[in-house]
């Protein structure tokens, strides 16, 4: 298994909610064509409280692992590349 490449993107939803993550993209070393994810927060503990930027961004990161870990099995932080974009 090579390397996993992570691409997630936040937003600053607003000064009173602060920042959440929109979507992000994964290429899982595979071969295939890279994976986007939308992601939708609706009512969720997330969109009723005020993350920084950082809160939001390992968030993201902790729902990225499992979703890698369930394609490529047990894989090494090392091994995948973060990028993290705001638009």
């Amino acid at each position: 298994m090579g390397e996993v490449n992570a691409q997630i993107v936040v937003k600053q939803k607003s000064s009173e909610k602060g920042w959440a993550y929109t979507h992000w993209i994964l290429d899982l070393g595979k071969g295939e064509k890279p994976i986007r994810e939308d992601v939708r927060i609706v009512c969720a503990e997330t969109s009723q409280k005020y993350m920084s930027r950082e809160a939001a961004v390992e968030e993201a990161k902790g729902r990225v692992r499992v979703k890698i870990r369930k394609e490529c099995g047990d894989i090494s932080e090392p091994q995948i590349k973060w990028t993290v974009q705001s638009p």
